[in-house]
């Protein structure tokens, strides 16, 4: 089937290490060369992917694409140093955080083609971010310059930059290193630095329950509806190969018992995100050396 690249609207068929069937049934919906692709998130109708791209220099670009497939639509210029985008629950806005500024998001108008900063609270990190089921919210991990004061997952209203940590003392002590949003619930999963457990914990009453017992894996990216884990994982024993595309990046879901490879072939994956109605995610890849953003089917 040779070598070749991927071009939008195909479906990926590279063989993978001399196997002569098809290893993925993902397809790219938008991919352009030398440039870069992070996902933001899909409409709440399903039909449009909105996403940050990097054609040349320091600026990066926000845009769209079909969810089908298609041209990409550059919507604005979201400048430099964007750490992270995602799309609120009302498909009406985008938020970025940036690692330039202090305290604000940066939230931009889908409607109306406005880019503006809003001032938070308190201090966060500007990545992770995350898009919450309810509009008008987003979920950061918190920042604190003292080491005895512990990261924890907080939640942001857009309205008007209040942050509020989510807490609670049947959460795991330690250092929150990751978090995904739980669909269709208001809870968040947490990855707690030392502990196995993968918790999610309910934002509005403090609850918690444990998802996933001796989690051993890396950091994950985003909760299928049927409550599967989904991360990047090396599927070679030398993962520190320096070019990233000749690695076996992939990805792959787990829910404790089971686990597969959703994709399989030579590149790196990164950054899925599940649509509203939970049939498909996408999420951006490097294969062969061209960055793309590729459609999953579940």
């Amino acid at each position: 089937m040779g070598d070749r690249i991927v071009r939008t609207g195909e479906a990926v068929i590279q063989p993978d290490a001399g196997d002569d069937e098809p290893v993925s049934n993902s397809f790219q919906l938008a991919g352009e060369a030398e440039s870069w692709y992070g996902v933001a998130g899909v409409s709440a109708g399903g039909d449009q992917v909105y996403f940050i791209k990097r054609i040349s220099g320091p600026e990066l670009m926000i845009a769209r694409v079909p969810a089908t497939g298609g041209s990409e639509e550059i919507l604005a210029s979201a400048g430099i140093n964007v750490s992270a985008a995602v799309l609120d629950a009302g498909s009406y806005r985008l938020v970025l955080s940036s690692e330039t500024l202090k305290n604000s998001l940066l939230i931009y108008a889908l409607e109306i083609g406005t880019l503006d900063t809003l001032q938070i609270a308190a201090g966060f990190k500007a990545s992770p971010l995350d898009a919450l089921p309810e509009p008008g919210k987003v979920a950061v991990l918190t920042a604190s310059t003292d080491p005895a004061v512990l990261t924890c997952a907080a939640i942001i209203d857009l309205a008007g930059g209040e942050i509020t940590p989510v807490t609670s003392l049947s959460i795991p002590v330690g250092q929150v290193r990751w978090l995904a949003s739980v669909p269709g619930t208001n809870e968040l999963a947490l990855q707690v630095d030392g502990s196995t457990r993968i918790v999610a914990v309910n934002y509005t009453t403090n609850g918690v329950r444990t998802l996933l017992d001796d989690y051993t894996g890396g950091i994950f990216h985003v909760l299928t509806k049927a409550g599967r884990l989904v991360r990047v994982r090396s599927r070679d024993e030398d993962s520190d190969k320096e070019i990233i595309w000749l690695r076996h990046d992939n990805l792959f879901a787990e829910d404790g018992t089971n686990g597969e490879w959703l994709t399989r072939y030579l590149g790196r994956d990164a950054l899925p995100v599940l649509s509203p109605d939970g049939r498909f995610f996408v999420f951006s890849s490097q294969c062969r050396g061209h960055y793309g953003i590729r459609r999953f089917d579940l």
